[in-house]
């Protein structure tokens, strides 16, 4: 579906290549201020008399959504059309029925078959929108007419038993036999009985065709009046549908743009901010210090231990693991952070007096864990340093936003999208088929007293 990037209920679309980044300076701060998505947020802005937003795409600013909602205005601009227009029509159509009867006439062929025609193919276009609503319309629609066929039949098969009833005994009067008839008084009474028999059956033919008049009076009605309230709700629903797809567009281009240009101050960082550089910096800078006070502490604690030659083999000391990042190299024996715990377990004595081994070992269990805990400081910082990198550069935020663009935009993209032009195809078909309803019924009915006053002609 072809869209264009301008105002007046469009969809914007959302990877515009020709997007372009602004970069302002903040005099004060010295900083880069990036405008994500500059040139596709430029929209009018009711809240400043309709001029143009140049704030880019920013969601706390009450302008850009002010902005991005106008976007969506034709569509609440239809639904109030429509709820307002074919409500005053309605009321015209009613008043015009109960205060100004006009006789009935003729109908049109033509123009009952096209309506027909219309009718049929606007609601399977209605159908694709909205399946589910439909069927269950339908269902609905010809359970009323069953219904309404069945007690037409009933009726007539009152109606026609009563007649035939009133027809024998109306033979009954003429019954000769041997030149008898009956006596007077039966025939009198007989003659009552017709009278009431045929005001019966007509009083029950009248009542049924006024019944069956009202009752698809009130169905074309609801069905009217619900495809009025639908159109009204479904085209609100899809003007809220295409500012929500708006808002996501801007923001997945907005994050590809910052991923260019992590470093500049954008809105952004309502969302997702990246950590001030220079704490990072420090808190690395600390964590390497720690780690290497640690150590040392450590190394000293186990030189001690190996002092004494005659209480076994030698502890090896600890490796730096931050030496690495700056070409120093461990010593050959040096154990690493990860693997410090079991190696030196093999150097615990199992008899200790006043932090002393007096067996066989060079470590006491006290030392030991002192050393064991020590190490897993020391392994903290270590394991967690990668992060302290990430956020004195901003990488977390950047791969944030890369695996929302790359994840999430384009099923937002697609479902937005479509349940947009969903509703609005529901909303048009609704709408159209509301007025083919109308023009159908009419006709139908014109039809309906055109063949009853053909039937009692013959």
């Amino acid at each position: 579906m072809g869209v264009e990037e301008q105002n007046g209920g469009e969809e914007m679309p959302w990877g515009d290549s020709t997007s372009f980044v602004e970069l302002t300076t903040d005099a004060d701060a010295d900083q880069k201020t990036l405008v994500l998505v500059a040139e596709r947020t430029k929209r009018k802005d009711p809240l400043s008399h309709f001029k143009q937003y140049t704030g880019g795409w920013n969601i706390s600013n009450k302008h850009y959504w002010a902005s991005v909602g106008f976007t969506a205005f034709p569509m609440f601009l239809i639904a109030g059309i429509w709820y307002v227009v074919f409500g005053v029509f309605l009321l015209v159509i009613f008043f015009c029925y109960c205060c100004c009867p006009r006789p009935l006439h003729g109908y049109s062929r033509a123009c009952y078959a096209v309506t027909l025609v219309f009718l049929v193919i606007i609601t399977i276009a209605a159908m694709l929108g909205g399946a589910a609503l439909y069927t269950s319309q339908f269902e609905f629609n010809r359970t009323i007419g069953r219904t309404l066929a069945y007690v037409v039949h009933q009726a007539e098969s009152a109606t026609e038993t009563l007649r035939n009833v009133s027809n024998y005994f109306d033979a009954a009067k003429q019954i000769r036999v041997e030149n008898k008839l009956l006596p007077p008084g039966v025939q009198n009474s007989i003659t009552q009985l017709q009278k009431q028999i045929n005001d019966t059956a007509n009083q029950l033919a009248t009542k049924t065709s006024d019944n069956l008049d009202g009752i698809r009076h009130v169905v074309n009605a609801v069905f009217v009046i619900l495809g009025w309230i639908l159109v009204a709700g479904t085209f609100i629903l899809a003007g809220i549908f295409l500012l929500f797809h708006n808002v996501a567009g801007d923001t997945c281009l907005a994050m590809d743009e910052w991923v260019q240009n992590p470093i500049a101050h954008t809105a952004l960082d309502d969302i997702l901010p990246c950590v001030d550089a220079e704490t990072a910096q420090d808190s690395l800078s600390k964590a390497k210090d720690v780690t290497y006070q640690v150590l040392s502490i450590v190394n000293l604690a186990v030189d001690v231990s190996n002092a004494d030659p005659g209480a076994g083999p030698l502890v090896p000391l600890l490796c730096n693991p931050f030496f690495a990042s700056v070409g120093q190299a461990c010593p050959p024996d040096a154990v690493d952070l990860k693997d410090a715990t079991q190696v030196w377990k093999k150097y615990v004595c199992e008899d200790s007096k006043n932090d002393e081994c007096v067996s066989k070992g060079r470590l006491s269990p006290s030392l030991y864990s002192a050393m064991t805990m020590a190490v897993n400081v020391s392994y903290g910082f270590y394991y967690y340093s990668p992060f302290l990198v990430d956020l004195a550069d901003c990488d977390f935020v950047r791969q944030s936003f890369v695996t929302i663009s790359k994840d999430h935009c384009p099923g937002l993209q697609s479902q937005s999208k479509w349940m947009y032009i969903g509703l609005v195809v529901v909303s048009a078909a609704v709408m159209i088929s509301s007025i083919f309803w109308i023009a159908h019924g009419r006709e139908q009915k014109h039809r309906y007293y055109t063949k009853l006053g053909l039937s009692k002609t013959f």
